[in-house]
C-alpha cells in the first residue's frame, strides 16, 4: 500500500503542469499514489497526465478520474479521495498548477511520523507566473513544537486554510469533506480536519511554490459567492455545545467573512459598501461568537501575536463601531498601491 495518497485536480494547467508533474518525478519520497482528477478542458492537460501515468515509474499507481458531474474543485477533490487507496495513511491535495521542492512529501512524512500529528503544514512562496519573481514567503513563523488544537497560545485562525502545503492522516481525512461550495472549499475542509484533530505540526521553511497568475493578485468576489460562503459556514454553528471549539471555529469565520470575504465582495462594487458591512456584522452577530466573549478574538490573546493580531482586535472593534467601512478603503487602497494583501 502507498504511503501518501496524492489527490490532483487537473482543468486548463496545460502551460504549468509540466513542471507540476516534473516535481512529482524528482521527489526523494516515493511511496505515493497520486489520482488525477481530471475535467474536460480546452488544451492538452490529458494528453500530458496520461504520459505521465504511462511512464515506468508511475504506471502502476497513478489514476486518472473522470470528473463527468463538474460541479466544482471541491466535488473533484472528493472524487479523488474516495477513489484513493484505502490503506494509504496520509492525504494530500495539490494544486496541479504548483511546483515544489525534490524533498517536500520527504519532510511533511519525517514531521509526522516524528511529532505524531494529525495535520502537518508547511511554509510557502508566493510566485508570479509573469516573471518568476518572488512575492513573498508565508507561514514560515509558526509555533516550532507540536501544538495542542485544544490548548492553542497563538491565532491558529491566521494560518493560510489552503490544503496544498498540508499533511492530513487519513484516519482524520475520512471525517473531512470539501463539498459543492462555490468558494472557500478548502476551508470547509480545514475546519472539518481541525474539528477532527488533536495536534498539528508546522515546518517553517517554504518546501511549496504557489503560483499568482497575472491579474489575481487582487481579487474581488461576487456577491453571489459571499451569500454562499456564509450559508456554508452555517454548518459550524453545530459546534456550540463546545464552548472552546466554537470559539475557535468563530475566530475563522470571523477572518474569513468578517474581513476577507466582506471587503473582496466590497470591491466588487455590486451592493453598497454600507449594505454589506451591516449584513456581515449582522450574519456574524447572530450565528457566531464574534462580539461576546471570544478567547481568541481577546486583546490579551491577539496582543501576543505582533501587528497582525493588533490588526484583526481593531478591525474587530471598528465593526462593533460601525466603523468597519474605515478600514474597507484603507485596505483596498494598500492593496492596489502595494500588489499584495496583508498576510500572516
Amino acid at each position: 500500500m502507498p504511503k501518501i495518497s496524492i489527490v490532483c485536480p487537473v482543468y486548463n494547467v496545460g502551460q504549468y503542469i509540466a513542471q507540476f508533474l516534473a516535481s512529482l518525478e524528482k521527489q526523494t519520497f516515493q511511496d505515493f499514489e497520486v489520482i488525477f482528477v481530471y475535467d474536460e478542458s480546452n488544451d492538452d492537460s490529458l494528453r500530458q497526465i496520461e504520459n505521465f501515468c504511462n511512464k515506468a515509474l508511475f504506471k502502476n499507481r497513478t489514476k486518472i478520474i473522470l470528473n463527468k458531474e463538474k460541479k466544482g474543485v471541491g466535488y473533484a477533490k472528493d472524487l479523488g479521495f474516495q477513489n484513493s487507496n484505502p490503506s494509504s495513511e496520509y492525504l494530500i491535495f495539490l494544486d496541479s498548477d504548483d511546483y515544489f521542492d525534490d524533498d517536500y512529501f520527504e519532510v511533511l512524512i519525517n514531521k509526522a511520523e516524528e511529532t505524531e500529528s494529525d495535520i502537518v503544514c508547511c511554509g510557502y512562496s508566493r510566485i508570479s507566473d509573469e516573471d518568476d519573481s518572488l512575492l513573498c514567503k508565508e507561514m514560515v513563523n509558526n509555533p516550532t513544537g507540536t501544538v495542542d488544537i485544544a490548548n492553542l497560545s497563538f491565532p491558529l485562525f491566521l494560518i493560510n486554510t489552503s490544503v496544498w502545503n498540508k499533511l492530513f492522516r487519513r484516519a482524520i481525512a475520512d471525517k473531512c469533506k470539501f463539498g459543492y461550495a462555490k468558494h472557500a472549499e478548502d476551508l470547509y475542509y480545514f475546519l472539518d480536519a481541525i474539528a477532527n484533530s488533536k495536534t498539528i505540526s508546522f515546518i517553517n521553511e517554504s518546501k511549496y511554490t504557489y503560483l499568482i497568475h497575472h491579474g489575481s493578485l487582487i481579487n474581488t468576489m461576487s456577491y453571489d459567492k459571499y451569500q454562499d460562503t456564509c450559508k456554508h459556514f452555517l454548518d459550524y454553528t453545530k459546534y456550540r455545545g463546545n464552548k472552546q471549539l466554537f470559539d475557535l471555529m468563530s475566530s475563522f469565520i470571523f477572518v474569513r467573512i468578517g474581513i476577507g470575504t466582506t471587503i473582496r465582495v466590497c470591491q466588487s462594487k455590486e451592493k453598497q459598501d454600507k449594505e454589506i458591512i451591516k449584513e456581515s456584522k449582522s450574519y456574524l452577530k447572530e450565528h457566531f461568537n464574534i462580539f461576546k466573549k471570544n478567547k481568541y478574538l481577546s486583546f490579551g490573546f491577539l496582543s501576543k501575536s505582533g501587528k497582525k493580531g493588533l490588526a484583526i482586535w481593531i478591525l474587530k472593534i471598528l465593526y462593533k463601531l460601525n466603523m468597519f467601512g474605515l478600514a474597507v478603503k484603507i485596505y483596498i487602497h494598500r492593496m492596489k498601491k502595494n500588489k499584495k494583501e496583508i498576510r500572516w
